[in-house]
């Protein structure tokens, strides 16, 4: 494997997060090399390659292109301003106040910022800010392939990663980083082996499994292209809503001579017909679509919105719950932290995890968990304190005025009884009682004006329906 290895930047000692990477941007080619014909991805001279399935992936999503031959060129160094310019834009950095990028300001020799044949504000900015060791930019040439040493100068510089010798993280910050030792950095400069141990100390770069860094070793395509696909593991990547999707194959079918996939996620299930061309992954290794059934994957959608790249990850977890009980939702967070907060039928809150293989049931339930929303009734279904699934309750209510309560039944006044209007609700005591604001009360009596939020199991019967909720609208002196 290529030894350029991004992993997470591990906030130590306060250190700033790295900020979001943009997309859309051809991957440090001029505009005519940008041209690829045939499926993204799919370049001549990557088969087999350890790099094919991120270099495929960024592909997808157009992050970079090949060449107008169809290759990519993987073990092709990159350049010293191609690096600059990657990570200018990739950063997303800006100019400051005063300093709009391509004026004067801090540069090289003379204070002036040397002329580059393209990326012009791009160098410039990153000048400004110093991101560029000092010795590097003195020599810089734009053409010149970068090496691992000069680009962890450049990364350890632009995110503010920590080095050796400094302060200590303070109480409830962290704990310091370890700093890792390469076999082959005693010919290397004090500052660049401090830039090379916070890379590798914070995860963004790795050494060699022989213990080596190889600091002088020229950076390749094939190697950037791993280091970006890290980095959209990590959330780094601005990637266009709905490009990049995540949940498990729960069904594979042929029709009209093309097949189908079926995407099930916490946010629903997909349907989507899959193109020539569309590569499937797995372990690294070219792989197929009946591999990827009832497997958790990762989906990459082109501009054109069709499956382009899979993943194949772990196969689908399918727990099996221990517990469960019925509750109202009270909100829902899908994201980096998927949780689900309800109040179960005695009020009380729970703060709950779902977990990456739930699912949520029910006739309303097609969008998962965004299905859900505030006040509806729901059973969760728990293994320990995780959701592993949700059914979305059909519930019907029906308002009046209590008559009276007799053996466990509540009567309402004046109900002409039918099959969509029952007149009384057995086990009334089993209910949640709430108030008019939804908080917790302890007794509903003859007189009181009430909402009541049900379940009817068998919609042609009656004397079969299920009382969740007594809403207490107005209440009668007792």
């Amino acid at each position: 494997m290529g030894g350029l290895i991004f992993g997470a930047a591990r906030r130590a000692g306060g250190w700033p997060r790295l900020l979001p990477l943009l997309l859309c941007f051809c991957f440090l080619l001029p505009p005519a090399a940008a041209a690829q014909t045939g499926p993204p991805g799919r370049f001549s001279d990557v088969r087999g390659h350890w790099a094919q399935s991120q270099i495929a992936r960024l592909a997808a999503l157009d992050i970079f292109r090949g060449y107008p031959d169809g290759t990519f060129r993987p073990e092709q160094p990159v350049t010293e301003l191609e690096a600059v310019a990657l990570i200018v834009r990739a950063g997303g950095f800006k100019t400051g106040p005063g300093q709009p990028a391509g004026s004067g300001g801090a540069g090289g020799a003379g204070g002036a910022v040397p002329a580059v044949p393209w990326g012009q504000n791009d160098f410039h900015l990153a000048v400004a800010k110093q991101f560029i060791p000092a010795d590097m930019l003195a020599a810089f040439s734009p053409d010149r392939a970068i090496t691992r040493a000069q680009l962890a100068g450049i990364l350890a510089r632009a995110f503010y990663l920590p080095r050796p010798g400094a302060a200590a993280p303070g109480p409830g910050v962290g704990t310091a980083p370890a700093w890792p030792a390469f076999h082959d950095l005693d010919g290397v400069s004090a500052s660049y082996r401090a830039d090379i141990q916070a890379v590798a100390a914070a995860g963004v770069m790795s050494g060699y499994p022989d213990g080596t860094f190889r600091p002088d070793r020229p950076l390749t395509r094939a190697e950037m292209a791993a280091a970006l696909s890290n980095l959209l593991d990590l959330g780094w990547v601005k990637v266009a809503p709905g490009r990049l999707l995540t949940g498990w194959v729960s069904r594979l079918t042929s029709a009209g001579g093309r097949r189908q996939l079926e995407l099930t996620a916490l946010t629903g299930v997909q349907n989507f017909t899959l193109p020539d061309g569309v590569q499937f992954f797995l372990n690294g290794r070219s792989s197929s679509a009946e591999q990827a059934l009832n497997h958790n994957v990762e989906i990459v959608l082109s501009a054109n919105r069709q499956p382009a790249y899979v993943n194949i990850l772990q196969p689908r977890d399918n727990p099996q719950w221990d517990s469960w009980y019925r509750a109202s939702v009270k909100s829902v967070e899908l994201g980096e932290d998927n949780r689900l907060v309800v109040s179960d039928l005695n009020c009380q809150d729970h703060l709950l995890t779902i977990s990456p293989d739930a699912v949520v049931t029910g006739k309303n339930a097609r969008n998962g968990f965004k299905s859900l929303k505030e006040g509806d009734f729901v059973n969760v279904y728990l293994r320990g304190e995780t959701v592993v699934g949700v059914e979305l309750l059909e519930t019907k209510t029906a308002s009046g005025t209590v008559d009276s309560i007799s053996d466990g039944r509540l009567y309402l006044q004046g109900v002409k009884v039918s099959n969509s209007r029952p007149g009384w609700f057995n086990h009334y005591d089993y209910a949640r009682l709430v108030d008019k604001n939804g908080a917790r009360i302890s007794v509903v009596g003859p007189g009181d004006r009430v909402q009541i939020t049900y379940l009817d199991p068998d919609p042609n019967g009656i004397d079969d329906e299920i009382p969740l909720q007594i809403k207490v609208l107005a209440a009668a002196k007792h």
